[in-house]
C-alpha cells in the first residue's frame, strides 16, 4: 500500500476493499481481520501524510438487527457476523485516529446496495441471485419467512453520494448513513422481480440464514443535511434497470451457471 501511495500520490482514498458478508461463514476470522487491517493500514499511511482525506466505506451491518427505527448513526453497534464485527472494529479504530491525530476521515455506512454489475456468482446477494434463478428456469428462493427487512439503495445513488461526501467540508470526522430511509421486505423484493420478469411460478422457501439481520431502516437526515436527497432512484425503477442489465448480459453470453 505504501508503494501504491508513493506511485499514485492520491489526495483522497476511498476504502471499499472487503470480503463479502457470506464469506464470513467460511472464514470468520479472516473476514473480520481483513476489514480491520485495511482500515488500520490506511490510517497509518494517512498519519504519515500519504494522502489528505479517507472516505471509509463501512456498512449498515455494524448495527445488527434494528433496536429502533429509523436507525440513526448513534444506533448501538451490535454486529451479528464476524464480517460486521470487523467493519465495526474498523469504524471504532478510525474514530480513535480522528481523536488522537486529527485525521481527515469520513465514514459512510451504506445500507443494502443493488444494481448492475453486482456479483451473481458465489456468495451472491438476493437480487442478482433471484434474477439469475428465474432466467435459468429455477424457482426463486426465500430464506426463512421472507419478512426480514432491508433499506435498499440503487448503486448509482450510493456512488454519487460517496463522491460528493468525499468533497464535502462539513463531512469531516462524521459517520453518515447512505440509504433510502424506506423499509422493504425481502419477500417484496423477490415478488417485484418476479413481476418484472413475468414469472408466475412457485417461490421456494428454505431455512433462515444463521445470524441474519431481521430489520433495517435508516435515518438519513444527517446525509441529507450535508448533500440533499440521497436515494434518487425509486426502488421499482432501480429493479427494472437491474433486471434489464442482467438480461442483456445473459442473452449476450453463455447461460449463467
Amino acid at each position: 500500500m505504501r508503494a501504491v501511495m508513493d506511485r499514485e500520490q492520491p489526495e483522497i482514498v476511498f476504502n471499499l476493499a472487503t470480503k463479502a458478508l457470506l464469506y464470513s461463514f467460511f472464514n470468520p476470522a479472516g473476514a473480520c481481520r481483513v476489514n480491520l487491517d485495511i482500515a488500520l493500514t490506511l490510517a497509518e499511511l494517512q498519519r504519515a501524510d500519504a494522502f489528505c482525506r479517507l472516505l471509509h466505506v463501512s456498512t449498515s451491518e455494524v448495527y445488527g438487527t434494528a433496536r429502533y427505527v429509523p436507525m440513526d448513526e448513534a444506533h448501538p453497534l451490535l454486529a451479528e457476523t464476524t464480517y460486521a464485527a470487523g467493519k465495526g472494529a474498523a469504524d471504532l479504530a478510525l474514530a480513535s485516529y480522528i481523536k488522537m491525530f486529527d485525521l481527515d476521515i469520513v465514514t459512510v455506512r451504506p445500507f443494502n446496495n443493488y444494481g448492475p454489475r453486482q456479483n451473481d456468482q458465489a456468495l451472491a446477494a438476493v437480487i442478482p441471485l433471484t434474477i439469475k434463478r428465474i432466467f435459468s428456469g429455477e424457482p426463486p428462493v426465500l430464506l426463512g419467512d421472507g419478512l426480514q427487512t432491508r433499506d435498499f439503495i440503487f448503486v448509482n445513488d450510493t456512488v454519487e453520494a460517496m463522491i460528493a461526501m468525499a468533497f464535502a467540508d462539513t463531512a469531516r470526522g462524521e459517520v453518515v448513513n447512505l440509504a433510502s430511509g424506506e423499509e422493504t421486505t425481502i419477500r417484496s423484493i423477490v415478488e417485484t422481480i418476479c413481476g418484472i420478469m413475468g414469472y408466475g411460478g412457485e417461490i421456494r422457501y428454505e431455512n433462515a440464514r444463521p445470524a441474519d439481520v431481521l430489520r433495517h431502516m435508516a435515518d438519513v437526515s444527517k446525509a441529507s443535511a450535508i448533500l440533499g436527497k440521497i436515494a434518487r432512484t425509486p426502488l421499482t425503477e432501480g429493479l427494472k434497470e437491474t433486471v434489464r442489465w442482467y438480461m442483456d448480459q445473459y442473452e449476450k453470453g453463455p447461460r449463467p451457471v
